[in-house]
């Protein structure tokens, strides 16, 4: 797949419409704390299809990668052999993508993989605290699960994060004129009002929250486009009262492939936040030095 034609489906996300192996799991398979490797292989049953997930390292909390439309697990090829060295890190194919099963229907939806990483979570025995990853249509599903699941999320990472205010205004317009259906594998990507309790205001209290963005002068977008991303992406930032939010310098929408230093940092920098119990640390501390440009520090402070 070329690099515009993935950033088209992982745009396609952002309209957000209207907002080897293991065997499956049971409650006597699922594998505990106690009993894991440092690398595993789980196809979980999610329903009456399967998805696959890969786990590596160990400790807490654990990172939950979640990729952006029509993209599955190996996008954080990048990220997995790294965050492995400091915790356990997961990363899956939903289903359709990769090595996962094809679920009924015909339509995807941000609320409805919030519910298959639900299933798959719980039959992989993850039981939290996590830290939820996500990059583009994938920063939806994780908020999606983070609504529903707010006690078990102990941080978020939001790699140039689709989001529900992209649904209208120029962004919308533009990427109406490009005539591009958004899909993932053979599933239309929908978002009926109806389902699930994600409506894209849900705040995410005091938990620290890593906002990375693509670069607004890599030409990723047309100008005037940037000019509203960069505002939909600094409300993302706005999400947890212990944020930063920095720009990937020179990075596209896949920043976590253009920029992964940074990217693992911002990870990391999460992690290090959950099990210490304390704010992020100052994004000057960290970023610049990695290439990246800060917009806003820990604990709502500007950057």
């Amino acid at each position: 797949m070329t690099e515009r034609r993935r950033s088209i489906l992982s745009w396609a996300a952002a309209l957000a419409i209207g907002v080897a192996c293991a065997q499956p799991s049971s409650p006597s398979t699922r594998p505990t704390t106690a009993s894991r490797s440092l690398s595993e292989d789980l196809t979980i049953d999610v329903g009456g299809y399967s998805l696959w997930m890969r786990c590596e390292g160990e400790g807490e909390p654990t990172v939950v990668l979640e990729a952006g439309l029509g993209d599955d697990s190996s996008t954080f090829s990048a990220q997995v052999p790294k965050i492995s060295t400091i915790t356990r890190v997961c990363a899956y194919d939903r289903a359709g993508l990769g090595l996962s099963d094809l679920r009924p229907g015909e339509t995807i939806t941000a609320a409805l993989a919030a519910r298959e990483l639900t299933r798959l979570l719980e039959g992989a025995g993850i039981q939290g605290p996590i830290v939820l990853v996500g990059h583009s249509f994938g920063g939806e599903i994780i908020r999606a699960f983070a609504a529903e699941h707010p006690a078990m999320v102990a941080g978020m990472v939001l790699l140039d994060s689709s989001s529900e205010l992209q649904a209208h205004g120029t962004f919308a317009r533009w990427f109406a004129s490009l005539g591009e259906v958004p899909m993932e594998g053979p599933y239309v990507l929908t978002s009926p009002p109806s389902d699930g309790r994600f409506t894209g205001d849900e705040r995410l209290g005091s938990i620290p929250l890593a906002v990375v963005s693509h670069d607004p002068t890599s030409g990723q977008f047309p100008p005037q486009v940037e000019v509203e991303w960069s505002r939909f992406q600094s409300a993302l930032a706005t999400l947890s009262t212990d944020s930063v939010h920095v720009i990937a310098d020179g990075a596209k929408h896949y920043v976590h492939a253009d920029a992964p230093d940074l990217v693992n940092a911002a990870i990391g920098s999460v992690v290090d936040a959950v099990r210490t119990g304390e704010p992020l640390g100052s994004c000057k501390d960290t970023f610049p030095a990695l290439g990246g440009t800060c917009v806003r520090g820990a604990a709502s402070a500007p950057a």
